[in-house]
């Protein structure tokens, strides 16, 4: 897998890898079909199944003794547009990264890169790899040798986006120890676990397509905490979806999910006669942003990131419907909770809010949405234009020998072409309302209660104006024509002209109101975020961690990137551990600072 750097190979993967078009019918059809024949097959083929025959060990050791310091780099959803692809890969490969307002920060990439899920856009496969993912992390730090050593470590847990393949792309890429630029994959399973310096560890779990933890994987981890962690340790927990927020509120209560998988971690180490184990750090990507949330847990604090800002698209964060999460836990006979309080996200809410305005137009970013409806329109317009051409008028006045008939025959046709017009705009709005059931946290919300209704209002929208317009048309042919020899000689090209016009025209009409209605149901319901933003295709807000581990305390830089270059130049000669494209000479990386924190070592017994 990957090809030989070259300058034509990077001119064209520039050139040719733009953020992914959600609403393209094609790309959509095919990515629905993966989607579809993945849930299908994924609880009955589940590959995790098979990999505790696969040989790894219990643990990656990091536990360097004589090292001065240790950091490792954290990033999540990447592989998608080349420009935020390339820009993130840039500064976590740059080996003197300055960042505004951090002058501490450890310079240069860490000893490890965790990707934490969705390594590719839209779908997985070797291509979609090669082109996203490899060739931008090859091109930012340039090594002539594909075979050899590395300076710094790979590894990637999937996200769903990985999944879609059966995971067979994942695996042949980052379980078979290849080299990707500066990196080197390690692991030979979907999950793992590392053993820091200073008594930290970083658990990493697959939650594969539902999220759920299956039996192998738990014993891996079970095993890990009898036999290698001590009392006292600090767990860094590693998940591709952020549970704490994006829960599916239809998930069975027998599946094992990430609070299901930590309440048996701790009663494993309780039972294992190793009490002080503490999960003090949740790292996730999935929603495209940074967020960081704080709660307490069994009277300690712990924080949980959001960091899923590696190149895919910008995901709001001004919905207002996570700055308070509360979790239930699994004992049903003493029931807890835990208050997951937002203290930091990027973009601000008032950022996020400032980038759908001026966006009312979506077909100017998404032109294959307003292509697909105007398809649609034109096929109705031209079958109502038939339904009542003065040629079947005609055939049957001439049958019957009324005028009436064939007048009323030819209006019960175009209406029968409007009904079939409306239940076809009605059923897509009806699956349109289902779509954001994906990240439900409530069992009913105002979508499941009112989802017909809300299908219904959406539908007339789009319909009452071409309905309206179109019968107008009719009614002007029949009553401006009525007795007129004209009306068989001359009107018909007009008309239909009109008719194919007003298609046209509420085709544009129906892009906008499709995106008012995410605007709506984003804004005032926190509904439709993946939806609206998609559609947006936004490259900039990117984002990483760069975590420091100390003997007393952890250290987390969040690196935000506003805006990412959109034009690049690909250096004349390539040169060992240097990147291969640099941004065009007026535009430039502009990393800053989000925020920096500490966790500090609990005590013992606290």
């Amino acid at each position: 897998m990957g090809q030989h750097l070259t300058r034509q190979l990077l001119l064209y993967t520039i050139q040719s890898s733009q953020m992914t078009r959600w609403f393209d019918l094609r790309m959509l059809s095919g990515t629905l079909r993966d989607i579809a024949v993945s849930s299908l097959f994924g609880d009955r083929f589940d590959c995790r199944s098979s990999m505790t025959s696969l040989p790894q060990p219990d643990y990656y050791d990091y536990d360097l003794k004589d090292a001065p310091a240790f950091w490792f780099d954290y990033t999540a959803d990447v592989g998608d547009g080349w420009n935020p692809t390339f820009a993130i890969a840039s500064l976590l490969c740059d080996p003197s990264l300055a960042v505004q307002g951090a002058p501490e920060l450890p310079t240069g990439p860490g000893r490890l890169l965790i990707m934490g899920g969705d390594q590719v856009y839209p779908t997985a496969s070797r291509e979609a790899y090669d082109q996203r993912l490899l060739v931008p992390y090859r091109a930012a730090s340039y090594h002539a040798r594909d075979h050899g050593p590395r300076p710094s470590d790979l590894f990637a847990i999937p996200g769903n986006h990985d999944w879609y393949d059966g995971l067979g792309s994942f695996l042949h890429l980052f379980a078979r120890e290849r080299n990707v630029g500066r990196f080197r994959t390690r692991q030979h399973r979907s999950y793992f676990a590392l053993k820091l310096p200073h008594r930290v560890w970083l658990l990493a779990i697959d939650g594969a397509l539902s999220g759920e933890i299956d039996f192998g994987q738990t014993l891996y981890f079970h095993n890990l905490v009898r036999t290698h962690i001590q009392d006292g340790d600090r767990l860094i927990l590693c998940t591709a979806k952020p549970d704490w927020v994006a829960s599916d509120a239809t998930a069975s209560k027998a599946q094992a999910t990430l609070f299901d998988f930590e309440e048996e971690l701790r009663a494993v180490a309780t039972q294992s006669g190793r009490p002080h184990i503490a999960i003090v750090l949740r790292l996730s990507g999935d929603l495209h942003y940074y967020k960081h949330f704080e709660s307490t847990e069994d009277g300690q604090e712990v924080h949980s990131l959001i960091a899923g800002g590696g190149g895919a698209f910008l995901h709001p964060t001004h919905t207002g419907s996570e700055e308070q999460v509360q979790r239930q836990e699994s004992q049903e006979s003493t029931p807890q909770s835990a208050l997951f309080r937002l203290t930091k996200s990027f973009p601000s809410p008032q950022e996020s809010r400032a980038q759908t305005r001026g966006s009312l137009f979506l077909f100017r970013v998404n032109p294959s949405l307003w292509l697909v409806l105007l398809l649609i329109y034109l096929l109705s317009g031209l079958a109502y234009s038939l339904a009542g051409s003065e040629i079947l008028q005609g055939a049957i006045e001439s049958t019957y020998g009324s005028r009436t008939a064939g007048i009323a025959t030819a209006a019960t046709l175009q209406v029968l072409v409007l009904c079939a017009h409306a239940l076809a705009l009605f059923g897509c709005c009806y699956a349109l309302v289902d779509v954001s059931k994906q990240r439900q946290r409530a069992v009913t919300t105002w979508e499941e209660r009112d989802r017909f209704r809300i299908a219904i209002q959406h539908a007339m929208v789009h319909i009452v104006p071409y309905a309206l317009l179109q019968l107008g048309n009719s009614l002007f042919d029949h009553f401006y024509y009525a007795g007129s020899t004209a009306y068989h000689a001359g009107h018909s090209v007009r008309s239909n002209l009109i008719a194919m016009s007003i298609a046209v025209l509420c085709s544009l009409l129906s892009a906008i109101v499709f995106w008012a209605y995410l605007q709506i149901a984003l804004s005032r319901y926190g509904r439709h975020a993946n939806d609206a933003f998609a559609a947006l295709r936004i490259e900039g807000y990117k984002n990483f961690l760069r975590i420091e581990v100390k003997p007393e305390k952890l250290v987390i830089y969040a690196i935000g990137l506003r805006s990412v270059p959109r034009h690049w130049e690909v250096v004349e000669t390539f040169l060992e551990g240097t990147p291969c494209v640099v941004p065009a000479s007026d535009e430039e990386l502009r990393p800053e600072l989000i925020e920096r924190f500490e966790i500090a070592r609990p005590p013992i017994g606290s």
